[in-house]
């Protein structure tokens, strides 16, 4: 199954909003995908977080082409063509894409939406099954992992397999209680204090200065230097209440994927 909500894209206070789809096949899922915002799982109380997670049946992939080798529509569609998918374009698709200075060249950018091959009843393993997909698939958008991410309506569907091959699922490996204990350990000894400033944006909404941009990259990098996960990031992010009038999530999930980037390159 998957969600949706019937309130206009923009809104940001409908996260409390979101219908389960009961018996949604793919062509109906790609069908609401065009006309409302949707989210890949099932949620509890119809609210969109994370810890409300249920179970899914669907996993969606955004490509936006901002950085690196352009990854076309035409690519995209013979790479998909044997899987059970829907691929459709975004409101950006062939349109200049505004960022912190200019805008990103036009290109394709569009959205992929498939089908697991069982159902997924626990986050863990949704997170585990999206980020195995990530590793071969590197055009694709890493926030995608989030299970409680909502996608806004598609404009155009360009292509459809209803019957090809649906995504495996595959088993999580098992972590043993030693490495569990070293994972825990590493952690403490590498987290550091939360600065003050970062804590009041993520808990009183008070931005750096007036550039709600800059607010978010620097609290990315600074969670993530304290041995924070990038879902566990952006979850917080999303429910910081700093003031999101004409700042699109977009823009939030922009300048946290360069927070990304740039601690990843940082370690490297």
């Amino acid at each position: 199954m998957a969600s949706y909500c019937r309130l206009e894209p923009g809104v940001y206070q409908y996260a409390k909003h979101f219908e389960t789809l009961h018996n949604c096949d793919l062509r109906y899922l790609g069908a609401i995908a065009t006309k409302y915002t949707w989210c890949c799982a099932a949620l509890a109380n119809n609210h969109r977080l994370k810890s409300n997670f249920l179970y899914s049946d669907f996993v969606g992939f955004d490509v936006d082409n901002t950085e690196g080798e352009p990854y076309t529509l035409k690519q995209a569609i013979e790479d998909w063509s044997d899987s059970m998918c829907v691929i459709a374009t975004t409101r950006s698709h062939q349109k200049p894409k505004a960022k912190k200075e200019g805008t990103y060249p036009i290109a394709d950018r569009f959205r992929i939406i498939t089908q697991w091959e069982r159902r997924i009843e626990t986050i863990e393993e949704f997170e585990y099954n999206v980020r195995t997909i990530l590793k071969h698939n590197e055009p694709f958008d890493p926030v995608c992992v989030d299970a409680a991410r909502c996608f806004y309506p598609s404009s155009k569907i360009v292509f459809a397999n209803f019957d090809g091959i649906k995504q495996p699922v595959k088993k999580m490996p098992v972590i043993s209680e030693e490495q569990k204990r070293a994972i825990q350990v590493h952690r403490r000894m590498t987290r550091k204090p939360i600065p003050s400033h970062v804590d009041d944006f993520l808990n009183k909404g008070i931005a750096f200065g007036s550039s709600r941009n800059l607010s978010v990259y620097i609290t990315t990098l600074k969670l993530l230097e304290n041995c924070m996960h990038q879902e566990k990031v952006l979850e917080l992010l999303l429910a910081s209440p700093f003031d999101k009038r004409d700042f699109p999530t977009q823009e939030l999930y922009s300048a946290f994927n360069s927070a990304c980037k740039t601690y990843e390159s940082k370690k490297n």
